[in-house]
């Protein structure tokens, strides 16, 4: 008796649903172990990126390690200590970053350490996937098996593996589906009949079992499917929506978009039927997303001064990075199967503006499957008679398309200074979500009267072929590959802090400032041509020099900060002559110098070699990419003097055919002069401005114009003007009354030649 009331207890309806979502929660917990090959604390301490190829997955390690050992706290104070040296890395210049992901970070590495801690979130990015995809499903009435196949082939896309190694901000895709939701319960508020595509499935079912002589689905099944959650309540549905629009607001700004791009589909649909009652939540849903991110931005913003732009600023970025419909059917270069890694090849050496690698926007098989299928149904749909309106799935998917598409509304939007999202083809993971979900509604009615051993194996299958073609190639390779980088740079950093003093400053070759996210004339647009967007073999990047920082424990490095007022003289210094660069930096309490041989190449072995004639000792890592040189600090270091900062609106330094210094400036550049002295201080400036056209332009500070130029086309003018610089940092600005002049780099409004700042008195 007493069992029996033990089975009954185990399989009551609601507790067999949780265990499902928990077993479905296991499988893709231990299918991404396995995926990732950590299988062991070996492997667990291994980063799925490191080094050259890490990319902006070392900031993130860095970001962890900076928080865990309380130097940083995410989404309010932002200031490295330990990076930046001789002062401090203000990552506040990239407003939102992660921060979200930083804060779990934090606590799971003060539990497990700093690179297990950010492993397990590369897991748990693919369990959140799955986990978000299956409520979505579930809720909407679509069944078990059908929407646990969805979710693993959802889960570990394509567009997860790429971004997960990369930029997990991007890669936490679990509330996409959920948006799609909330879209569904915002169109269907004040009716259960939007969609009716189901009945059509229903009754093409039917004739076909009733000629096996077996049941068809009953008819609730396909009520259920097409009255999405119609057991939750209008209120509860609201609320459970704004939690889902304000995690949407702390994620990445692109999928914010998309859920103001669904609501405002949902005010115009009930627009069309006068349903002006529903708009009012449906606008707070969305302003609720916009405000999230909007006060995110807030705490995250750095100071004023900085080299990054807006998306405005660097507008072919649009361009670039917009989203293009083929790029949903382009396998990766290195797919398994070496046809489709053939034709990808050939795709991707002829196309010119490429679709980001890893292959993030492929849909794999089963993906482009379900989309195609969403397609014919909404083309059969409208030619039948009474026409069937199509799926409210590929409403959507054309929406997000004709704003995502180079060339889209998006670009208009941008246009006017709203530009949320530069990066258009990420919208690739929500017209996967769109095909994936209809599909399983789909298949939910056409299966309702299968046995459910039956569906669970022909699920099963679909879910072993989609997953295996989108599993990325090499990622085994690539762990091995990282292992043997952390423990080269374990050692190395530790053979540093057995010869250097507690709290040391190490100043980092090449001189590698963090990008920003839109850096002109470096990160999008260098001198010379169009990006490349795919250098082969990866070339080392700021987020490199992070990699001392991750296994040093009191060393200060120079690198680990964006570029402004008080980093700029490290380039200035860099260009000085090796013996040159190593007095002054001893001068400035320096205690060695890194060198990444990677990046420097025979430069780094000329360094080395006047290293050791002056007598310095030398060693390397034990991979040989990287080197140490240790140095002699002063014991009363003088602070670096900062040189003019050239912040938003100017291109990289170059030569003129003289040999002086120039700088091209889009439409309006700010400049930063920094006064160290504690009084205020009379300079003189002093520069030559050169146009393309006539024009004029104007010197400002903050007692408005100081000084106005009229250019003419390739007559250099003169520019003198006396200022008085308060203590700390100054601003001012060149700004030109007409919109840059278009060239093959960029717009280019004016040209400031050998600008010299000199100081004529200190009060």
């Amino acid at each position: 008796m007493q069992t029996k009331h033990i089975f009954s207890f185990v399989t009551r309806e609601k507790r067999v649903r949780l265990a499902i979502l928990a077993d479905l929660l296991l499988i893709a917990f231990l299918l991404a172990v396995g995926l990732h090959s950590r299988w062991s604390f070996r492997d667990w301490g291994t980063p799925v990126q490191f080094g050259a190829t890490g990319g902006s997955f070392n900031s993130l390690l860095a970001g962890v390690k900076a928080s865990a050992h309380g130097h940083y706290v995410p989404f309010f104070s932002q200031r490295v200590s330990q990076l930046g040296s001789p002062y401090e890395a203000d990552w506040g210049h990239n407003p939102g970053a992660e921060q979200a992901q930083l804060l779990v970070a934090t606590v799971l590495a003060k539990i497990f350490g700093v690179i297990p801690a950010v492993n397990l979130l590369v897991i748990l990015t693919h369990v959140l996937a799955v986990f978000g995809f299956y409520v979505a499903c579930r809720a909407l009435g679509y069944s078990w098996e059908w929407s646990g196949a969805g979710a693993l082939l959802f889960g570990f896309s394509a567009y997860v593996f790429a971004w997960g190694e990369h930029h997990l901000t991007v890669a936490w895709v679990a509330h996409i589906p959920l948006l799609i939701l909330v879209c569904r319960w915002a169109i269907d508020s004040r009716s259960a009949t939007v969609v009716s595509e189901p009945e059509s499935d229903h009754r093409r079912a039917k004739k076909k079992q009733a000629r096996k002589g077996e049941l068809a689905p009953e008819p609730a099944v396909v009520a259920r499917i097409t009255a999405p959650a119609a057991g939750l309540q209008e209120n509860t549905r609201f609320f459970w929506a704004l939690g889902i629009a304000l995690f949407t607001g702390l994620s990445y700004g692109g999928y914010t978009t998309l859920l103001v791009l669904f609501m405002g589909f949902a005010v115009c649909w009930h627009a069309l039927m006068k349903r002006w009652d529903c708009t009012l939540r449906l606008v707070a849903l969305a302003a609720t997303a916009l405000a999230t991110a909007f006060l995110l931005d807030a705490l995250s913003a750095g100071t004023r001064h900085s080299d990054t732009a807006s998306a405005l600023d660097a507008f072919r970025v649009l361009e670039s990075s917009g989203f293009k419909l083929a790029d949903l059917f382009i396998p990766p270069p290195t797919h398994w199967f070496a046809p489709f890694a053939q034709w990808a090849q050939r795709y991707f050496a002829e196309v010119i503006l490429k679709a980001e690698l890893p292959a993030a926007t492929y849909l794999g098989v089963a993906g482009i499957a379900a989309l195609l299928w969403l397609a014919l149904a909404s083309v059969l749909g409208m030619e039948r008679t009474p026409q069937v309106r199509p799926p409210v799935e590929a409403f959507l998917a054309v929406l997000v398309l004709l704003y995502a598409m180079a060339g889209g509304v998006g670009f208009w939007v941008s246009s006017l200074g709203f530009a949320m999202s530069p990066a258009g083809n990420r919208v690739a993971i929500c017209i996967l979500a769109l095909a994936l979900m209809f599909a399983v509604r789909r298949l939910s009615v056409l299966t309702a009267g299968w046995k459910t051993p039956i569906r669970l194996a022909v699920a099963g299958a679909v879910v072993f072929v989609g997953i295996w073609d989108q599993v990325p190639r090499g990622i085994e390779s690539r762990r091995l590959a990282a292992a043997d980088a952390v423990s080269s740079d374990r050692a190395f950093v530790a053979q540093m802090e057995s010869r250097l003093q507690p709290d040391a400053m190490v100043f980092q070759l090449p001189v590698l400032n963090l990008p920003g996210t839109s850096m002109l004339g470096e990160t999008f647009m260098p001198v010379g041509g169009p990006p490349t967007l795919y250098p082969e073999p990866p070339k080392p990047t700021a987020y490199d020099q992070l990699r001392p920082f991750l296994y040093s424990k009191a060393l200060r490095f120079s690198s680990g900060a964006f570029k402004s007022a008080q980093t700029c003289w490290q380039g200035d210094l860099s260009r000085l002559d090796p013996a040159l660069q190593m007095s002054r930096l001893e001068s400035y309490g320096f205690g060695a110098v890194c060198l990444n041989l990677a990046a420097l190449g025979e430069q780094g072995a000329a360094y080395l070699k006047t290293a050791e004639s002056r007598g310095a000792e030398v060693f390397h890592s034990p991979d040989d990419n990287l080197a140490c040189v240790i140095l002699k600090p002063s014991a009363s270091p003088a602070t670096p003097s900062a040189p003019p900062f050239f912040g938003r609106g100017w291109y990289d330094a170059e030569s003129d055919r003289a040999g002086r210094t120039q700088r091209c400036c889009t439409e309006e550049g700010e400049v930063v002069l920094t006064n160290p002295h504690s009084g205020p201080m009379d300079c003189t400036l002093k520069g030559m401005l050169v146009a393309f056209d006539y024009r004029k332009v104007r010197f400002s500070g903050g007692n408005g114009v100081l000084e106005e130029k009229q250019l003419s086309p390739g007559h250099g003018v003169q520019f003198s003007k006396q200022v008085t610089l308060e203590p700390g940092e100054n601003a001012f600005s060149f700004s030109s009354d007409q919109a840059g002049y278009e060239t093959a780099r960029g717009p280019i409004g004016f040209v400031l030649t050998d600008f010299q700042v000199t100081a004529t008195a200190s009060k």
